[in-house]
């Protein structure tokens, strides 16, 4: 269905193939949150309701919708879609950065780990002269 032939639909008709449209958009959404790899560089994923309302795919039959009401957070229908939308965008934004953020901390604590090694290696070393000192009786 194209976007005119959507706009020539009944009330009714238009009402459900948009509210199909926020469904579809939001497990799209929810998808990528739960497949991060899925989320590619250059992949434009809607970070506010404006930009879901306005997103377009027919081929995925994603139909924009002018009416605010329809995806606020206090509509007695769509709330939970709309907060299931916040909280995957949540999801994603964090992925990577989760990511990062357990990276540098398994630096951070495996440098601790080599500051740590190096000093027992000079304890180990100067206790070691001072073994063999006393073993050959140079003081």
């Amino acid at each position: 269905m194209t976007s005119e032939q959507l706009r020539e639909l009944a009330w009714d008709d238009k009402e459900r193939h948009v509210l199909e449209s926020l469904r579809r958009k939001v497990a799209i959404i929810v998808k990528f949150a739960e497949n991060p790899s899925m989320v590619v560089a250059g992949l434009s994923i809607p970070r506010e309701r404006k930009q879901l309302r306005e997103w377009v795919d027919p081929e995925r039959g994603l139909w924009p919708w002018k009416w605010p009401a329809l995806d606020n957070p206090d509509h007695p229908k769509n709330g939970a879609l709309i907060e299931l939308f916040w909280a995957a965008l949540d999801k994603i934004d964090a992925g990577p950065q989760d990511s990062r953020t357990n990276l540098q901390q398994d630096l951070r604590d495996r440098e601790a780990i080599i500051a740590r090694q190096k000093q027992q290696i000079a304890e180990l070393t100067a206790e070691n002269v001072d073994l063999r000192k006393k073993a050959y009786g140079r003081r």
